[in-house]
Formats: structure tokens, sequence, C-alpha cells
């Protein structure tokens, strides 16, 4: 009877741990995408308009060191630019702009499981915010300006464990500005949803 009982607990134990949503120790990739906005940093422009959203893909490896704690390392970049017009500040004269960001973010994750198959995630991370503006002006031609900083991006999102090694992700990343004043300067917001697969574990 004992024996039993014993055998049934180890296999309760082995169900448990099998079906965490990200695998202890594990490295994992991802893949995500969704719809980024680029907040008003256009101060040089009086009379502008401005479209701001811009669908946005994301890839980065991860490593799992237990239940609660991780490490990941994303990409991500704007599909299309955002762009602008309007009229300069300095010297009245008709403008033209298009601008696209990227950035490389490593990012510390705490994982907060609330069932076998779901979880809650925040990761707190800084890297390179990239930016490429085009500028177009009636007394100039395509003038292109690149331009990259240090800053951080906050993230919060949802796992759930579809399969053993695959889980569909849902998040919400705020980073800080881009860009400079001159050409186009803004926080960015990106709400992605994608896929992380796990393809090693201890």
């Amino acid at each position: 009877m004992k024996k039993n009982i014993f055998t049934i607990l180890l296999i309760i134990t082995s169900s448990i741990i099998q079906s965490q949503t990200v695998k202890k120790n594990a490295v994992y990739f991802n893949f995500s995408s969704g719809l980024s906005r680029s907040e008003d940093g256009l101060a040089f422009l009086v009379n502008g308009s401005a479209k701001q959203w811009s669908p946005m893909i994301n890839v980065g490896v991860g490593y799992r060191y237990n239940k609660n704690f991780g490490l990941e390392l994303n990409g991500s970049t704007m599909i299309t630019p955002i762009s602008a017009e309007g009229v300069l500040v300095i010297n009245s004269g008709k403008v033209e702009i298009e601008a696209k960001h990227s950035n490389v973010i490593l990012s510390p994750m705490v994982f907060l499981p609330f069932s076998n198959k779901s979880e809650i995630f925040l990761k707190v991370g800084c890297g390179i915010l990239f930016s490429k503006s085009t500028i177009a002006t009636s007394s100039n031609n395509d003038n292109e300006v690149f331009t990259d900083n240090f800053g951080y991006l906050i993230g919060l999102g949802y796992n759930k464990k579809v399969s053993e090694n695959l889980v569909l992700s849902a998040q919400f990343d705020f980073s800080d500005s881009y860009g400079k004043k001159e050409v186009w300067t803004g926080d960015l917001g990106l709400l992605h949803v994608g896929i992380r697969y796990s393809f090693k574990s201890n």
C-alpha cells in the first residue's frame, strides 16, 4: 500500500514539474509582431500632422534560470516608417519627415506563475535605440539622419503554454525616447503577440 501511494505521489509530482509554463534551465527563442506608436516629438514643427503608428517585429533569445527568473536579449524594428509633415519653426519652410526605429535590448525577467499553464511576467531592460530619419524640404533634397542612444525598456506580458515546448505570449513594451529633437524624438509603445519555443532544458 505504501509503495502504491509513493508511486502515485511520484507520478503527480512529475506531472506538475513537466507542466511548467516554460521549462526550468531552458533556452528559448521568441518571435512576435504587433503595432507600435511613437509619442509626439515634433516640437520643431508648427501646424504639423503625423502618422505615428507602425507595425513592428521582435525576435530574441532567452534563458530561464528557474520558474521565477530569466534573461532575454531582443531586437525589434519597425516594418514601415512613421511620418510627419508641417512647417518649420525656424524658417517657416515646409518639411516632410519619415522615421524608422529599432532597438537591441537586454532584459532581466521576473515570472509569476498562477497556474500550471499560465503566468505573467515583467521585464526591465536597457540597450541601444536606433533611429533613421529622412527629411525633405522645399529647398533641399532628402537628407538622411542616423542616430543611436542608450535607453531603457519596460515590458509586462502574459504566457500561455500550448505544448511541452511551445508558449503563446502577449505583451506591452514601453521604451525610452528615440532620435534627436531636431529630427524626431519620443517614447515608443509596442503591443505585440507571438510565440516562445523552448529547445533545451536540464
